[in-house]
C-alpha cells in the first residue's frame, strides 16, 4: 500500500481541505510521478502567492461517494478552483453512496489506492491508517502552516480524529455541517385534527405520544430514520438532555460544555442515562417506531406520510418530508 506523501501533495492536500473537498490523502514514493500523473509528482512546488502550488501539471486520482440527491460533476466551481490554484487535475472516481462501502473494501484489499479519498466517517481510516494506508499528517505538519496553526488552536478537537498508534490520517472536520441544522417536526394536520399543541417539556411531549396513540392505536407517534445504523440519532436528541453523544458527522467523540468551558464524554453522564430511560420507556409503551434503529429514508418517508408516525427529528429545512 501507498504511504508517502511528498511535500507537493501535501500542500496540495491543504490547499483542497481550504476548498472543503478531502479528508485523508495518500500517494506514490517521493521519487516517482503519482499513479496516472501526467508529470512527475516530484515537480517543483511553486511559493509564488500568484502563481499555482506545482509549476508543472501533476494529475493525481481521487475515490469519492457520490450522492444520488447531489452528485458528483466533473464541472463543479471547485474543481476549477483546485486546478487554477495548484496546477492539478483531479481524476475523480465518484461512486454512488450506496455502493461505496463495497468499493472502498475492493480497493483497500487490492493495495491500489488512489492519491486521494474522501471517507465519511473514520472507520476505514481507523482500520488501515496504521497499516501504513494512509499519510500520517503530523509527520507533514510543518509543510501546511495554516492547518498547523489551527491545529495548535483545536488540538482537543483534532484528538477525536487520532488513531490509538498516535497518527492523524485524516483531516479533522469542523464547522462542516454547520448549516445542516436539525429540528423537530410534526404532523400539522393530524395535531389540529385531535385539538394538540406543539409540546414544550419532556411531560408534555410524552403526553402528545399518548393522544396520538390513543387516537391511531396502530400508530408509533414517533419515528426517526437510520443514518448510520440509527445510532446517529442520538447525537441530535442530546443536546436537549443537557449532554452530548458520538457525533456521526463530523466524528467527534466529545462535547463542549459550556458551563464548565470543558470537552467532555456525554455517554458516562447522568443525563445521558436519563435520556435512555425516558426513550426507553417510550419503545416499550409502542411510543417509538421499534425499528428505527433499521429503517431507511424511503421507509420513514412512508410512514409519516401514511399517517403510521407523526413526529420525527430531521434537517428543518429538508425536502424528504412529504
Amino acid at each position: 500500500m501507498k504511504k508517502h506523501l511528498h511535500k507537493g501533495i501535501a500542500l496540495l492536500c491543504s490547499a483542497a481541505i481550504a476548498a472543503g473537498m478531502l479528508v485523508g490523502c495518500s500517494s506514490g514514493s517521493s521519487s516517482a510521478a503519482a499513479p496516472g500523473s501526467s508529470s512527475s509528482a516530484s515537480a517543483s512546488v511553486s511559493n509564488s502567492e500568484s502563481g499555482p502550488l506545482f509549476s508543472e501539471p501533476v494529475t493525481l486520482s481521487m475515490l469519492t461517494p457520490s450522492h444520488a440527491s447531489w452528485p458528483f460533476q466533473e464541472d463543479w466551481y471547485v474543481v476549477d478552483l483546485i486546478k487554477e490554484y495548484t496546477n492539478v487535475d483531479l481524476k475523480v472516481t465518484a461512486v454512488d453512496t450506496s455502493g461505496f462501502d463495497e468499493k472502498l473494501n475492493l480497493t483497500m484489499a487490492s493495495g491500489e489506492l488512489p492519491d486521494l479519498m474522501f471517507l465519511i466517517g473514520n472507520k476505514a481510516v481507523q482500520q488501515y491508517g496504521s497499516q501504513g494506508a494512509f499519510v500520517n499528517i503530523l509527520d507533514y505538519i510543518d509543510q501546511m502552516p495554516n492547518f498547523k496553526a489551527w491545529y495548535e488552536k483545536n488540538t482537543a478537537h483534532a484528538l477525536n480524529y487520532m488513531s490509538a498508534d498516535g497518527g492523524l490520517y485524516q483531516f479533522p472536520q469542523q464547522g462542516v455541517t454547520e448549516t445542516n441544522r436539525r429540528g423537530w417536526l410534526y404532523r400539522a394536520d393530524i395535531f389540529e385534527e385531535l385539538g394538540l399543541e406543539a409540546p414544550t417539556t419532556q411531560d408534555e411531549f410524552y403526553d402528545v405520544l399518548v393522544k396520538l396513540k390513543e387516537a391511531y392505536p396502530n400508530s408509533y407517534p414517533l419515528a426517526f430514520r437510520s443514518f448510520t445504523g440509527g445510532m446517529a440519532q442520538l447525537n441530535m436528541l442530546a443536546p436537549s438532555w443537557g449532554t452530548s453523544f458520538i457525533d456521526a458527522d463530523s466524528n467527534t467523540y466529545l462535547g463542549y460544555d459550556e458551563d464548565s468551558g470543558e470537552w467532555v464524554f456525554g455517554p458516562t453522564s447522568s443525563e445521558f442515562k436519563e435520556m435512555l430511560e425516558f426513550y426507553n420507556k417510550l419503545y416499550k409503551e409502542g411510543l417509538l417506531l421499534p425499528n428505527f434503529l433499521t429503517i431507511d429514508t424511503k421507509g420513514w418517508q412512508d410512514v409519516i406520510a401514511n399517517s403510521d408516525s407523526f413526529i420525527t427529528l430531521n434537517s428543518v429545512y429538508t425536502s424528504d418530508m412529504v
